[in-house]
């Protein structure tokens, strides 16, 4: 250290040592340790504006982290809150950003300087989940007209037991005259499930083993009011498979098909299945296992991506007590739990 320089700070920083005085600092050359070799001196400008580069870059990097991973970034406190919220129930960031922007619209929060209350935020994005989302109650068909219900799915989604609730809801409960009709000849036993399932609800059963056998049992079965129908559990690499009854309902344009998928799986993959099994023209939705989720946003954002109605909810194994026809209020309550109530009020 030069002698006439007072110290308001002096530290040992490897080969260098800096001394601080009033508001400057300046660094200079600390003495030589044997064996060591002085790092070249830096003029206190070069090495100011290093530093300063340095940092800028450090912050640019952590900039362009914190936006690739959060599409919320750029809102006020209360959106970003609730866009976390979003993406932790399992909604998409792309949707999630698009429901922000929405809700901006809806609320004028962008020519408003006025900060939003958490209430009014989440009452925005409820009302603009409601828009967005679609139901259409149960299976379809005019009143006292037929109904052919065909559900499909992939294997282990539920449709053999779905559909014994459907069976018992809308065929025995209402007293129409019904018959429950499988195609499920690649799962082991699959038909005599649903067989027993008949036996027990009374009503007729009868296998198809075919495509043709099928459309030969519709026209046997034509004075049936309400008809169930059961489809194998495609594999997603059996092409056969879906393109055998795709061609098979394709003939018959009387029949509802219901896509019957597990509310646990994560949004990406329920995009996968929806790419398959969209060649079989769906025209609603029905999610299972919803009672062992808590995690509703990536079965729901599906959903709305893929434009498809909910049309019904399984969320237990008992028939039929564990299905609910699908409504909007049950979608929030589902969402939002406890504070459903006040994000609708």
């Amino acid at each position: 250290m030069e002698a006439g320089l007072n110290t308001g700070g002096n530290r040992q920083l490897g080969p260098y040592a800096v001394t601080v005085e009033s508001e400057s600092i300046s660094a200079g050359p600390a003495p030589e340790a044997p064996g060591l070799v002085q790092a070249p001196r830096l003029e206190p400008e070069q090495a100011g504006l290093e530093a300063l580069q340095s940092e800028i870059g450090r912050l640019s990097v952590l900039v362009r982290s914190l936006a690739s991973h959060l599409p919320s970034f750029s809102y006020m406190p209360e959106l970003q809150m609730a866009a976390a919220q979003l993406e932790a129930s399992g909604f998409p960031q792309a949707l999630v950003g698009e429901v922000l922007e929405r809700v901006e619209r809806r609320l004028g929060l962008r020519q408003s300087q006025d900060q939003a209350g958490e209430v009014r935020v989440r009452r925005g994005i409820a009302a603009e989940l409601e828009s967005m989302l679609a139901v259409s109650p149960g299976p379809g068909g005019a009143a006292g007209g037929r109904r052919v219900i065909a559900l499909v799915g992939p294997p282990g989604a539920g449709k053999t037991t779905t559909l014994a609730k459907l069976a018992m809801r809308y065929g025995v409960s209402s007293r129409a005259p019904s018959v429950i009709l499988s195609t499920d000849c690649y799962r082991v036993a699959a038909a005599e499930q649903l067989r027993a399932y008949a036996a027990i609800l009374g009503l007729p059963f009868a296998l198809a083993e075919t495509p043709g056998s099928l459309s030969r049992l519709l026209v046997e079965q034509r004075h049936k009011e309400v008809v169930f129908i059961d489809t194998p559990g495609c594999g997603p690499n059996d092409q056969d498979c879906f393109e055998e009854w795709s061609r098979a309902f394709a003939g018959h344009p009387e029949v509802e098909i219901h896509l019957v998928l597990p509310a646990t799986a994560r949004y990406e993959d329920l995009m996968r299945a929806w790419r398959r099994w969209s060649q079989l023209q769906p025209v609603k939705l029905i999610f299972t296992h919803t009672d062992e989720t808590t995690f509703h946003g990536g079965w729901m954002g599906f959903a709305i991506s893929a434009g498809l109605p909910i049309s019904c909810l399984s969320f237990g194994q008992r028939v039929p007590e564990d299905l609910e026809v699908a409504s909007k209020p049950l979608l929030m309550r589902m969402l939002f739990g406890s504070t459903a109530r006040a994000a609708n009020a």
